[in-house]
């Protein structure tokens, strides 16, 4: 019996090709308790992570290049894997619960450039910040139920990066 034959394919192309075939189909969505979910389609997917694709490259990340998200399940998450793809990045992805010394190790042994994290995280990585000499930038995801009482701005949001406005967009 013959086996199938799959066809190497990196997710970003994926997206792609999926976001011209049903550029309004929810892909993904995220329950956010008692506030508003956020929901993705194809479009979205693609859209929004090759803003942040190209904020990466703005950023001096590129191919064979790594970045760490820090963060619980959020859609920015999701951005943040494709975009890597599309750059032929490496996201390291870092569990929420990590702090101290096994949050720098984890960020230090990956060799990432970048951290994106949320603000109700962003001490922890502010307590480990001068043991990382690697990390040369440290982006926030601002989600509007998360009450830090932190001074963000200092840091760039991510948040931003994907409400920019692209050339041509109207809406």
């Amino acid at each position: 019996m013959a086996e199938k034959v799959y066809k190497k394919k990196i997710i970003s192309h994926v997206i792609e090709q999926k976001a011209r075939e049903e550029p309004y189909k929810e892909k993904f969505i995220f329950e956010n308790g008692d506030f508003p979910d956020d929901k993705a389609s194809y479009g979205d997917l693609y859209r929004n992570s090759k803003k942040i694709a190209a904020e990466l490259q703005k950023m001096g990340i590129g191919k064979g290049d790594r970045f760490a998200a820090y963060m619980k399940n959020h859609l920015e998450a999701i951005y943040l894997t494709i975009a890597a793809s599309m750059i032929g990045a490496t996201i390291v992805p870092i569990e929420h619960r990590a702090k101290g010394d096994l949050l720098r190790h984890q960020v230090d042994f990956s060799d990432s450039k970048a951290i994106f994290t949320t603000e109700d995280l962003l001490e922890n990585v502010l307590a480990i910040k001068d043991k990382l000499p690697k990390v040369q930038h440290i982006y926030l995801v601002h989600k509007p139920w998360i009450e830090t009482g932190v001074t963000t701005g200092k840091y760039p949001s991510l948040n931003d990066v994907i409400e920019e406005k692209e050339p041509g967009d109207w809406g």
